[in-house]
């Protein structure tokens, strides 16, 4: 028997006296493969799939999950399928089926079904975070004070404000998760969304062929563009395009600021980073955000280098789509 054999059965032995079954989620939080914090976060419905929140390979996963089975059918165990109230362990069928197994002699008890209602609240006035003592937009409030997104455990997601309607709209019909965000004291219903950076760019490209925009954010998006371009001359015109027009609903930058070099060179990092490297999911899998920042800053800066050779590789895939 090898160490994670035994390792899981201890965990599926004590698991099944504890509550009277076993899932294969109990599993991963007592190998330690899954941080709690990061659990708890997917069980209220803000994280796309489990599986990112995974530390290990999907093939060590199956082995962990291929040894609780067999360990259940030597116990005599019945498989029966758990509710998890629409929430997604991954985008392989085979496994998000085997995920959603648990193991017990009969039907009853099973684990409480979750019921994800994302929201969040931010500080208005608040920039300072109460943990790290950075100034963020946007400061998330908590029981235990105001946080930036990091800190908060949500630095997988970006704050897209209210404001540019058609955007705010394509963002969330099109994103696989949005996150409605109110402010603290007021009765206002929506001050904007959370959602992932790559969601929001991509119904920034879909909004340039809008007729009917928001004419200071156009002004604001096209000097931003420009800016990209001139900064940054190999950088897809249709990436350039969606994080100028992010940028001019989120920033209420004036037009000549859009257009400074530092402007442009921090949110063209911020969308190579959280778009075409793995700090997402290092972000999910619990690694802190300024070691995560460290290790995929080698791949950001070589793209970036890319971007202002004025190379544009034509047969890349987009990766917004």
């Amino acid at each position: 028997m090898s160490g994670l054999d035994s390792r899981v059965e201890q965990i599926a032995d004590d698991a099944l006296a504890d509550q009277q079954f076993v899932t294969p989620l109990d599993v991963m939080l007592g190998l330690g493969w899954a941080a709690k914090a990061k659990v708890d976060l997917w069980l209220a419905g803000f994280v796309t799939s489990l599986d990112r929140c995974l530390r290990v390979t999907p093939t060590a996963t199956h082995d962990a999950i291929d040894t609780l089975s067999a360990w259940a059918h030597e116990s005599g165990l019945q498989p029966w399928e758990t509710d998890y109230a629409g929430l997604a362990f991954s985008d392989d069928p085979a496994y998000e089926r085997a995920f959603r197994i648990r193991w017990a002699p009969s039907d009853t008890p099973a684990p409480k079904t979750p019921s994800p209602r994302p929201t969040v609240r931010i500080e208005y006035l608040k920039v300072d975070c109460d943990n790290c003592g950075g100034i963020h937009k946007p400061i998330v409030s908590t029981n235990g004070g105001g946080f930036c997104l990091d800190c908060a455990g949500l630095g997988h997601l970006v704050y897209l404000p209210a404001g540019d309607a058609a955007l705010t709209r394509r963002t969330t019909k099109t994103a696989r998760l949005t996150i409605a965000v109110g402010r603290v004291h007021t009765r206002r219903s929506l001050e904007g969304v959370l959602a992932e950076q790559r969601d929001i760019e991509y119904a920034a490209q879909q909004c340039l062929a809008d007729d009917h925009r928001n004419a200071h954010t156009d002004d604001l998006g096209r000097n931003t563009a420009d800016g990209i371009r001139a900064e940054f001359p190999g950088c897809p015109p249709a990436r350039a395009g969606g994080i100028a027009r992010f940028l001019a609903v989120y920033g209420g930058y004036s037009p000549n600021a859009c257009k400074h070099p530092d402007t442009i060179c921090e949110w063209a990092a911020a969308s190579v980073r959280h778009i075409d490297t793995g700090y997402d999911n290092l972000i999910l899998s619990g690694v802190g955000p300024l070691d995560a920042r460290r290790r995929v800053q080698p791949r950001v800066d070589d793209i970036l280098g890319t971007w202002r050779s004025g190379i544009i590789d034509l047969d890349a895939p987009d990766p917004v789509r």
